[in-house]
């Protein structure tokens, strides 16, 4: 995953200590608070960015704004396969046992723009794998969108995702027609270089 998601590296570019998580669970309670749908910088106070030791051109980015607004997916994280597009390339080219799993329960609406519906969901698996690539505007993250490519082995069985994830309006037109260029053309290179003596295992 790559573009606007934001990493443990992300979240170390602002220094933070959560010193409140190293006290007794009596001083503090743990939530999860409600991300912002369609979050934009307003006004950045370098002067006080800098004194905190925060690079004010990491807050102006997409990757700092993912940070500041709660949007992306933390290292570990796990979502819907039908509200994911890594999940769809998962759905169209992986295992069947999977797709059995998940067709064998109801469909989790994340947000609104979810397909719940098991029909819909395989017309849209079909041409994922027709195509060869996935997406998933506002299904995973409103105001986010993810363009996914599969990652095989040799012997064609899938190895991984690649995906491409940024703003759904930043992913519209002619930039989402470059950006899928790109990742299905970077994926066939990594699918090719799997065929080398160390593969690796599947991720």
């Amino acid at each position: 995953m790559s573009a606007d998601n934001f990493s443990s590296a992300d979240i170390k570019a602002i220094p933070f200590d959560n010193s409140y998580a190293r006290q007794p669970p009596a001083f503090y309670e743990r939530a999860q608070a409600a991300r912002a749908p369609s979050p934009r910088i307003l006004r950045i106070n370098e002067t006080l960015a800098r004194q905190l030791q925060i690079d004010p051109a990491f807050l102006n980015s997409a990757a700092g704004l993912a940070v500041l607004s709660g949007i992306g997916l933390r290292p570990g994280s796990r979502f819907a396969f039908n509200a994911a597009a890594q999940g769809k390339v998962v759905l169209a080219f992986g295992p069947p046992h999977i797709a059995t799993r998940v067709y064998d329960n109801p469909l989790p609406r994340v947000t609104p723009r979810t397909i719940t519906k098991a029909a819909v969901l395989t017309d849209e698996i079909r041409r994922c794998r027709e195509d060869g690539w996935a997406e998933a505007p506002d299904e995973l993250f409103l105001g986010i969108n993810a363009l996914a490519a599969p990652l095989f082995y040799p012997d064609r069985s899938l190895m991984g995702t690649l995906a491409i994830v940024g703003f759904t309006e930043a992913l519209r037109g002619s930039k989402r027609k470059k950006a899928l260029r790109k990742l299905i053309s970077t994926a066939a290179e990594i699918s090719a270089s799997l065929a080398g003596p160390d593969r690796p295992d599947p991720v």
